[in-house]
């Protein structure tokens, strides 16, 4: 895996810049019963996400040091796990 440099302007899962330089805003809207009704049993996991990598984003550059996705068929979901440094230039 190649580390991705990323930070506020750059997408978590690529480390390309973020087409859409308001999609935080956007993610801000979202309330509670609407993500409930369009993730469904995964609405906690989606807010974890977005909490993690705006926990980073918020304090400058990070890279990723591994990322990992395996999925479960039986439980119809996966597994993801990410680990990602401070400071991109460390």
């Amino acid at each position: 895996m190649t580390a991705a440099v990323v930070g506020p302007s750059r997408s978590p899962l690529t480390g390309a810049n973020d087409p859409a330089p308001d999609a935080v805003a956007a993610v801000d809207a979202w309330s509670t019963e609407w993500m409930g009704a369009e993730g469904g049993g995964s609405a906690h996991e989606v807010r974890t996400w977005v909490a993690a990598f705006a926990s980073l984003a918020a304090v400058g550059d990070y890279r990723f040091t591994s990322r990992s996705y395996r999925p479960i068929p039986q439980w119809i979901a996966g597994f993801a796990v990410v680990t990602a440094q401070s400071g991109a230039g460390r």
